[in-house]
């Protein structure tokens, strides 16, 4: 790598999809130059170990939370990763309950802090109570909370529903929100277009917002949970 410069350089990682400006931000952040890259090994690890960072971000789940020894050891995660997120997670806790709100025997949605008992027996209320008790000192079982901050946390995206009908909030035939689309913050209706389909962008007119019932144009930035009809040229 001595020698050669960023081009040279994005052409080694760009099978990691690794792009320029994230060579170039990591580099400034650390002092490095990207005329001619004459780096110390120190310093590669350095620049690796930042990129890394920077470009794959990572939520540490910090699972079975309901053993004994767990909180400790969850203590020391975060003390070991003070840069990283580390989150509390009872994996076996929420299966558990996914399959017991499934036979009807509690009301739980996954994420919520608790759940209600509904029909289960002495056997099962037993088994359900001491889940519940490890959710109430986490304040949950974790597994939603973790999905949730590596989706809109660190990968820093948001949730736009596309429709064709701005009034019933469906799509050409009567399903209401029938598709729910991630896209990066700061997109803007044009490129929520592209990311439906290439035609959409190539012949866009204007957007609807269906919730506020304005026009928006091709630059307007979404937000997370909007309700958006393109209006295109396409046939």
């Amino acid at each position: 790598m001595k020698g050669h410069d960023i081009k040279a350089l994005h052409t080694l990682l760009t099978g990691l999809k690794i792009s320029e400006a994230d060579i170039e931000r990591t580099a400034k952040g650390l002092g490095l130059s990207l005329e001619r890259i004459n780096w110390s090994e120190e310093d590669i690890a350095k620049f690796s170990q930042e990129i890394r960072r920077k470009s794959m971000p990572i939520v540490i789940a910090a699972n079975k939370i309901d053993m004994s020894n767990a909180n400790e050891n969850y203590m020391k995660l975060k003390e070991e990763f003070p840069d990283r997120v580390v989150m509390p997670t009872y994996s076996d806790g929420e299966l558990a309950l996914r399959k017991a709100a499934a036979k009807h025997l509690i009301s739980y949605v996954p994420g919520d802090v608790s759940f209600g008992i509904i029909n289960a027996d002495e056997r099962q209320k037993a088994a359900l109570l001491r889940i519940k008790q490890t959710m109430d000192a986490y304040h949950g079982t974790g597994v939603q909370q973790v999905i949730n901050e590596a989706v809109f946390g660190l990968l820093g995206l948001v949730v736009i529903y596309p429709v064709s009908d701005e009034n019933k909030f469906s799509d050409n035939f009567g399903n209401v929100l029938p598709d729910a689309i991630f896209v990066k913050k700061g997109t803007t209706a044009l490129q929520f277009a592209e990311k439906i389909h290439t035609e959409l962008a190539k012949s866009f007119i204007y957007a609807v917002d269906a919730k506020k019932k304005i026009r928006i144009g091709k630059d307007h930035v979404l937000n997370d949970g909007d309700i958006i009809r393109i209006v295109s040229g396409a046939r």
